[in-house]
């Protein structure tokens, strides 16, 4: 019986062993490739700089003049083919001279074809420097724009700053200053008001007496100065 179990559960291992799947065949593990960006003509500098448009147009000259040149090469080394052929079973001075002629060519084509293609790889060399020196003025070019970018986006934070700085003094400012307006009117009303007392005393104390006056006994006469009073009998 234990024999029996152990073999059912090896079984069962090698059914779940066999469910797992793998990776189809030819599929490649990894990180997913990024999707390629296309540029343009009409919006890289790169490509419409106009000394790399100028070495391109030259290369594409070039490269008609280099198959042109290969195409009269081969001709030429046929036709001296044929004519040597021709040469070696003839005794004719022309046959001969014809084929000296054909021989001659092949060099004067060969030539052309060399200087053809040393034409091209130096058109080549031109594009590639007018290529690096695009990038470089474009990269200039993009450095300078984003500077100013960041400077006009800088300004326009420093005036949104200014006039939120400027708006916080004023409130403080404003603020302060009428408190010290305040303090200023409140001492000078203390004063006001205690020469208004004092006024106001005064005059009551001068309307006392002159009240007094108005309703006061009259006064005796004076006897004239010098003369005594006669002495009664």
């Amino acid at each position: 019986m234990p024999a029996a179990k152990k073999k059912a559960a090896t079984k069962t291992t090698a059914k779940k062993t066999a469910v797992k799947r793998g990776p189809k065949p030819g599929a490649k593990r990894g990180r997913k490739p990024k999707a390629t960006t296309t540029v343009s003509a009409a919006t890289s500098p790169v490509l419409t700089d106009g000394a790399v448009k100028k070495a391109e147009a030259l290369v594409e000259k070039m490269e008609k003049v280099v198959a042109k040149e290969t195409i009269a090469a081969e001709a030429a080394k046929e036709k001296a083919a044929a004519a040597a052929k021709k040469a070696s079973g003839s005794k004719s001075v022309t046959v001969k001279n014809a084929a000296k002629a054909a021989r001659a060519k092949v060099k004067v084509t060969a030539a052309k074809l060399k200087d053809a293609k040393d034409a091209l790889k130096a058109a080549k060399v031109e594009v590639k420097i007018a290529t690096t020196e695009a990038k470089g003025k474009a990269a200039a070019e993009a450095i300078k724009a984003k500077a100013e970018a960041m400077e006009a986006k800088l300004k326009e934070k420093a005036d949104a700053d200014l006039k939120k700085a400027l708006a916080t003094f004023e409130a403080k400012w404003v603020s302060q200053r009428k408190k010290a307006d305040a303090a200023k009117i409140k001492k000078v009303m203390k004063k006001l008001d205690v020469k208004a007392k004092t006024a106001a005393k005064k005059a009551e104390a001068k309307a006392k007496i002159m009240a007094k006056k108005a309703v006061g006994t009259p006064a005796r006469k004076k006897s004239p100065r010098g003369r005594k009073p006669k002495a009664s009998s």
